[in-house]
């Protein structure tokens, strides 16, 4: 009932602002936008809650991915951005909060912003929600990754297409730090009209994946290359580690993505990736058989189609095969087995 209370409160005022900013000819217009998103999901593994990638991980199920409900608007210098959102993609994006996103962002100048508030974190080719990714899954590496906190950044962009970033953030995945240690990242780029490089850098001491007051370090590259207005391609690449004395973890992951748009209603997108991860310990480990053996290598296959109506509505058809090293996964049946297979679809809805 206090949840019921609070989002009822949080969209009064939200409202109250769009109103108020209708009545005022001096503040431009609130712009409104939402997003719904439910599925099916079957997958051949018996583990329910856990098929070593982020969301999607229903065994047989219906799910509603996202509940997404947006305001935004400018005035003078100042952005404005209030994002609430729930549902299956918010799981690890600011703690389970209904607050997905919630900033102010002013532009000193044509080239140079300042944003705080909650923000999604800067590292990664694939976003929190379904709808601005290629495929509907995600990366076996983005369950690794940095995705939503509270923070301030700052952003340099020249007309030439070089890019810079600065940012700090309260840890990863969440909305207090854990020992007060933040995160940190900066990021450099340079992009044209039909390609672009971008490098991540990311350090923390806060937890997530490590035990809190150990050092994080993420490298992440990210390209994309518009070959014609038919075929698109794009590749993600993180190398991270832990520094947990002697017992060190590191991990490798790189996907690999291609898209070719059919006409402006459908597209067809596949993705391969791979992730490996060395753990002298096992207990930071992106995978845990339960016995201490961690070290995996995964593969992922992954093709999405998709179909956009004129009504708005976009539904997914998409196929999913995951492989290990080692047995891993396990069937109906309780038996081991190295790879699983799921298939998804996925109705959404953007307004």
């Amino acid at each position: 009932m206090l949840r019921i209370k609070r989002i009822s409160a949080l969209l009064f005022g939200a409202l109250l602002v769009a109103g108020v900013a209708k009545a005022d000819n001096h503040m431009s217009q609130v712009n409104i936008h939402g997003t719904i998103d439910a599925n099916y999901t079957y997958n051949s593994s018996n583990n329910v809650d856990a098929s070593y990638h982020a969301y999607n991980t229903d065994n047989k199920g219906f799910s509603v991915g996202l509940v997404d409900l947006n305001f935004s608007g400018s005035h003078k210098k100042v952005d404005w951005l209030i994002d609430f959102a729930r549902g299956e993609q918010t799981v690890t994006a600011g703690a389970n909060d209904d607050i997905s996103q919630a900033y102010l962002r002013h532009h000193i100048n044509d080239m140079v912003s300042v944003t705080i508030g909650r923000l999604h974190t800067n590292t990664g080719f694939e976003g929190i929600y379904a709808k601005d990714n290629w495929n509907y899954s995600r990366s076996l590496g983005f369950q690794f990754m940095p995705k939503s906190a509270d923070g301030l950044a700052v952003n340099y962009k020249h007309d030439s297409g070089f890019n810079a970033g600065v940012y700090a953030y309260d840890g990863a995945d969440t909305t207090a730090e854990a020992d007060n240690q933040k995160a940190y990242s900066f990021q450099l780029g340079y992009g044209m009209d039909n390609w672009s490089v971008t490098y991540n850098y990311w350090t923390d001491r806060d937890g997530t994946v490590q035990t809190a007051g150990n050092k994080r370090v993420d490298h992440n590259i990210v390209a994309t290359f518009d070959l014609n207005s038919q075929w698109s391609f794009a590749l993600n690449y993180l190398m991270g580690e832990v520094d947990e004395d002697a017992n060190d973890t590191a991990w490798t992951n790189y996907a690999v993505y291609a898209k070719y748009q059919h006409s402006d209603n459908l597209y067809f997108a596949l993705r391969y990736d791979m992730w490996e991860n060395d753990d002298k310990a096992g207990a930071a480990s992106f995978v845990d058989d339960g016995v201490g053996t961690t070290n995996y290598k995964l593969t992922g296959i992954t093709l999405t189609g998709s179909y956009m109506c004129d009504s708005g509505s976009e539904f997914r058809l998409e196929v999913r095969q995951d492989s290990s090293d080692e047995e891993i996964y396990t069937d109906d049946e309780g038996e081991a087995q190295d790879n699983e297979m799921t298939v998804a679809l996925a109705w959404i809805h953007s307004f």
